[in-house]
């Protein structure tokens, strides 16, 4: 795998089988990683004895095991995003929602004000 790729995968430093502790990184041709319904990972060596009677880690009912990889749903992959990214996305919604809600309080506090001189009048 280039340098490039290496470097971009950097932060799934964490990323490991729960069965036998195989890493992610480096990336090896043949070295994959499965995620299963009850959210457990494992390897390409562990996941068919992990996963079918149930999980063997959290005890799970058998369920769906996925490859790790671009074809996970959205909400999935966002899991194994950077969290400087899902930071930034955090940031972004938390900053949009604050501003429409300041303009909301300002037009209420407006009123309010308008409200109270009508009374005092």
């Amino acid at each position: 795998m280039s340098n490039a790729t290496q470097s971009t995968d950097s932060h799934l430093y964490w990323l490991s089988c729960n069965r036998c502790s195989t890493r992610f990184l480096p990336p090896q041709a043949g070295k994959r990683m499965f995620l299963s319904s009850c959210g457990c990972i494992y390897c390409t060596r562990c996941v068919q004895a992990s996963t079918q009677a149930g999980c063997i880690t959290c005890r799970a009912a058998p369920g769906k095991v996925l490859p790790i990889g671009k074809n996970l749903p959205q909400q999935v992959v966002e899991m194994f995003d950077r969290n400087e990214e899902s930071l930034a996305k955090i940031n972004k919604c938390s900053s949009f929602q604050n501003c429409h809600f300041n303009r909301c309080f300002k037009l209420l506090t407006e009123a309010e004000k308008g409200l109270a001189e009508q009374i005092n009048a």
